[in-house]
Parts: structure tokens; sequence; C-alpha cells
């Protein structure tokens, strides 16, 4: 990995942390992006429980009570920043740094990628959203409507034996301890535990009947989008090689 460039909000730098690596603290922003050769690879957080490896990992669910906020406060055109009235929920200092805002209205619809904010401890307090770019349109007090969205990458979780409950973000080549830092593979050949009949050239994804194993698409409990195709097939409750096809 010696030399390979990492690419993030933050510009392009040199890789400090090896794909077979986790750390305690961070070396590189959440969802910064590592292509070695055909693999992709995206800079990750994992959740609460240790991450095994060749598992396929999910975001982290929404917290529904940041979907649908109220802006207390309007941003004019080229403003770095956007208010919201958190909804029930209290938000800790940068829980939504590298993450997404999106604004809708009858004339304005558009998401921000976000830079910082403060913790808010009253649940239904005010909260200033900064950002990395200026904003496009007006978001205005009266009218808009906003939701907060973690990074993809931060705070990771297995994907659920009973089923996907958010957007797939790829496997880790090592074992992740609680709350570390790591790379997490998108894209290419990758080592992946399968569940069920597979055979070279299915489509896969959840299995069904262990956390974060692959499983033919037709035998998935959710049939909603194949996590990529089988290369290399060992037997049933063993790793074979799967092309990831999440995110290039």
């Amino acid at each position: 990995m010696a030399g390979e460039t990492v690419t993030s909000m933050r510009g392009s730098v040199i890789a400090l942390q090896s794909i077979y690596e986790t750390a305690a603290v961070a070396r590189h922003t959440i969802g910064a992006r590592l292509q070695l050769g055909e693999r992709v690879f995206y800079y990750a957080k994992n959740g609460g429980a240790i991450l095994a490896p060749a598992t396929m990992a999910q975001k982290i669910a929404q917290v529904a009570n940041h979907i649908t906020l109220a802006c207390p406060t309007s941003s004019v055109v080229g403003a770095k920043h956007i208010w919201v009235t958190l909804g029930g929920t209290a938000v800790t200092a940068n829980m939504y740094a590298e993450g997404y805002i999106h604004v809708s209205d009858a004339t304005t619809k558009f998401a921000m990628k976000i830079k910082s904010h403060i913790a808010q401890a009253t649940v239904n307090g005010n909260v200033k959203i900064n950002l990395y770019d200026p904003i496009p349109a007006v978001v205005t007090a009266a009218s808009s409507i906003l939701a907060l969205t973690r990074n993809p990458w931060d705070s990771v979780i297995v994907v659920p034996l009973g089923g996907i409950t958010a957007m797939p973000v790829g496997v880790s080549l090592v074992s992740v301890p609680i709350s570390e830092y790591f790379w997490c593979q998108t894209w290419g050949p990758a080592a992946l535990g399968v569940k069920g009949t597979i055979v070279a050239g299915d489509a896969t994804m959840l299995g069904g009947t262990t956390d974060g194993f692959a499983g033919p698409v037709g035998e998935a409990v959710v049939q909603k989008f194949s996590w990529g195709t089988a290369i290399t097939i060992m037997a049933d409750t063993k790793t074979s090689l799967v092309y990831l096809t999440i995110a290039p």
C-alpha cells in the first residue's frame, strides 16, 4: 500500500493505514476513498459490536426524529450553514460530520455535505449545521423541510440475518474492534462468508441465516439489490470470493 493515494473532501493524501489494520484514532476522514488496482475501499468506523472479517456491514439506522425537521432561521444563497430544530432526539458534537443534510420545499431541493456542528442536549433545540460548500438556494424558515443523515461509513453494523435495514457499505478484511477505524471494501474481489447453495456467476446478497453472510439472490430474505457476483465458491458457511459492486 505504500504510496497509495486516499481521496476525500479534504483533498488527496498518502494512505496512513493498511487495509489489514484497525486504528483506535481516525487516520483519515470517514468516507475517504482508496483504490488498489481493481479493489475500492472506503474509510469506516465500526459501531458497538465487533465486526468479523468477511462479513457484510451496513449503515447505522437512521434517527427517525432527525427526518422532516423544521428550519428556525433562514439561510441566504452562499451561506455555509443551515439551522435545524431537532425533532425529539438530541445530538452529540459532530454526530453528523461528513454526513449530509438535505432540503426540500416547493422550490428548493438539494443535499449538502456536513463539515461540523456542536452538541445539542435539548431534544427540540436548534443546531447550526456547518457545511463544506455554500448553499445554492435560499433555505426558508417558513417552508423548508430538512433531514440529517450520517455518513454511510460512520458507526457501521453487521447486516442482520433477519433482513438488511439500511444500505450495505462493504466488507472488512480483518476483525474490527468496537468503535475502531478500518478500510471497508466496496468493489472488486473480496472474501465473503456464504450461506446456501451458490454457484459461480450467481448474484449474491443476504443469505438469511447468518449475520452478514451472502446467499444467492433467489434465496434472499429481502429482495433488494445484489452485493456482487460469485467468482470462486467454497462450501456452505465457508468463505467464497465475490466480486463486490456496492460503491465504485
